[in-house]
């Protein structure tokens, strides 16, 4: 997104840089995996990714978590799961997380076209209008999470699309664009519905695409657009995650009984907020500003780069190390043993 990397020659999501600039939009949130899955049970059930387990395709998936469903029907709003993804773990994952309602590839495959990886966009969007008009025929109050796939390799998007700009480099450039068109119409659907005003809708992405670079944010620096109709667009610079957005939605419905989570309010974040993430070969933080790389193995830390906060007065690495490892060992033990929810 140029509205997140200004560097880019041009903008291949018009719509959604505007949607950024008109709202409220962080500009250093991370995915704390490397792949679709960690992002999927980080967001859902606010636990961290690790470099060698992961819930979603592992019998971790049976453990108990708090999860975005189950506060939701609290509430009492009906919930649903739309991934248009050829993935069947991350269906399972929904229904064992509490969703009322999953659709996933194998409803729709013999209907509509895709590019491999999954159904194209805007065949998805479909299905999540066609599901918003029930509840909203009802009068019900409802949660959907619903999973793009267009914007994910291999980079295609339908044969019948005709908007295509980009010359070069086409299949990225193209699918990005496809995509935010997509985006574009289920908002413009949602004002003609009168509907954008009654509801929070929340855009982020599962992961980056892979780069050569040794910079840990350019492998996990992701955008976070929360369009919400009662604050105003402002932007957000502190450090967050994905295992912060169940505790920012907990907050913002005013959710007070007990629950789990890995993560913090974005609402309450600050300059010394923390963040953990895996790149499936490394663990990184960023702690107090500065990216830490931490060893599993021996238990120690050092500085990656000191390039967000170059105040030589203050070294934090002896208190991140200790953050990072107490984080570490709890949220690992309670995989192992399902200590995350009781």
């Amino acid at each position: 997104m140029f509205y997140f990397n200004p560097k880019l020659n041009e903008s291949y999501t018009p719509f959604l840089d505007q949607l950024a600039k008109n709202n409220i939009s962080y500009k250093n949130f991370y995915s704390n995996g490397y792949y679709t899955a960690d992002a999927i049970s980080s967001i859902i059930a606010s636990v961290p990714s690790f470099k060698d387990l992961n819930i979603i395709t592992t019998n971790y998936t049976q453990n108990k978590f708090f999860t975005l469903p189950r506060l939701f029907r609290y509430f009492r709003f009906q919930t649903a799961f739309i991934s248009t993804q050829f993935h069947d773990s991350i269906l399972l994952f929904s229904k064992l997380s509490g969703f009322k309602k999953s659709i996933g590839f194998n409803e729709f495959t013999n209907v509509y076209e895709d590019n491999g990886w999954g159904i194209h966009d805007e065949y998805g969007f479909e299905i999540l209008n066609q599901e918003i008009d029930k509840y909203r025929s009802k009068r019900l109050n409802y949660f959907i999470f619903y999973q793009t796939v267009s914007s994910h390799p291999p980079f295609t998007y339908p044969s019948t699309w005709k908007e295509k700009k980009f010359k070069n480099n086409t299949n990225v450039k193209n699918s990005l664009l496809y995509v935010d068109k997509q985006v574009d119409k289920f908002f413009h659907l949602e004002k003609q519905k009168g509907a954008y005003k009654d509801k929070i809708n929340i855009i982020t992405s599962d992961h980056t695409r892979a780069v050569s670079s040794n910079d840990i944010r350019k492998h996990m620096r992701i955008p976070l657009i929360i369009v919400h109709p009662k604050q105003q667009n402002r932007i957000i610079y502190y450090s967050g995650s994905h295992v912060d957005l169940l505790p920012t939605i907990v907050e913002l419905y005013g959710y007070k009984e007990e629950y789990s989570s890995a993560g913090k309010s974005l609402q309450k974040i600050d300059s010394d907020n923390f963040v953990f993430m895996t790149n499936k070969s490394n663990y990184f933080s960023i702690c107090r500003n500065r990216i830490i790389k931490f060893d599993d193995i021996k238990g120690n830390s050092e500085f990656v780069n000191l390039t967000l906060d170059k105040d030589s007065r203050y070294n934090p690495l002896k208190q991140c190390n200790e953050n990072i490892q107490s984080y570490y060992q709890s949220s690992y033990n309670s995989m192992l043993f399902n200590r995350f929810y009781k």
